[in-house]
């Protein structure tokens, strides 16, 4: 696969799609006033690029010119407005990327969770019906319970040998015991998306394409 190189200018899109990370440029047109919303469990992410913008996170405001990055951590209810008649293009980045991507909110009533699939998914992930789909996700949950059950079990077996070791202040020994867990925990972070990505998949075929 080509090495994909992307240009804020003209690449206003979501760039990147995995259960870890949502990636994308986005432009805003002057006097554009954004829907107030929020992420369950994502941290979103903006860089300004271009133009001047105001954000508004849980009630304070702060004003962005280009070279200047702010964030909202999950549950954080936030909003935009563009200032002056510049454009605005921005990065902008959701970890990690689970659906529903954002509650909205109007009135500070919520009116919409988007379960739906991004434009940029239509074509992303393999072709399987809804009940296929149901199929899969039940199984990568039934392996993700798996995965922690392992990981509890090498943890009870180790908790004794990474205590000592702290106790004693002993460096290398804590390494070992740290070495030798961490198979557990990358096949656990790694089923961890694996269920993600099902759930994101199922719930994007139920629902109508969005452009958020």
């Amino acid at each position: 696969m080509a090495l994909e190189v992307f240009d804020y200018r003209t690449d206003q899109r979501n760039v990147l799609i995995t259960p870890a990370i949502r990636a994308r440029f986005e432009y805003l047109a002057p006097g554009t006033v954004g829907v107030r919303h929020n992420h369950d469990v994502g941290t979103e992410i903006w860089l300004v690029l271009q133009g001047r913008i105001e954000f508004e996170v849980e009630d304070e405001r702060a004003v962005l010119e280009p070279g200047k990055l702010i964030f909202a951590r999950p549950g954080q209810k936030h909003s935009v407005r563009v200032l002056g008649d510049e454009p605005v293009i921005q990065y902008l980045s959701v970890t990690p990327h689970i659906r529903p991507i954002a509650n909205f909110y109007r009135d500070g009533v919520e009116v919409h969770s988007g379960y739906r699939r991004l434009a940029e998914e239509r074509d992303a992930g393999p072709s399987m019906a809804v009940p296929e789909w149901i199929d899969r996700h039940l199984a990568e949950v039934s392996a993700l319970e798996g995965a922690v059950a392992e990981a509890v079990q090498e943890h009870e077996t180790l908790e004794e040998d990474l205590r000592a070791a702290h106790s004693d202040k002993d460096g290398e020994k804590a390494k070992e015991v740290l070495d030798a867990l961490w198979p557990k925990i990358r096949s656990l972070s790694h089923q961890y998306f694996k269920m993600v990505e099902s759930w994101n998949g199922l719930t994007g075929q139920i629902t109508e394409v969005d452009h958020v």
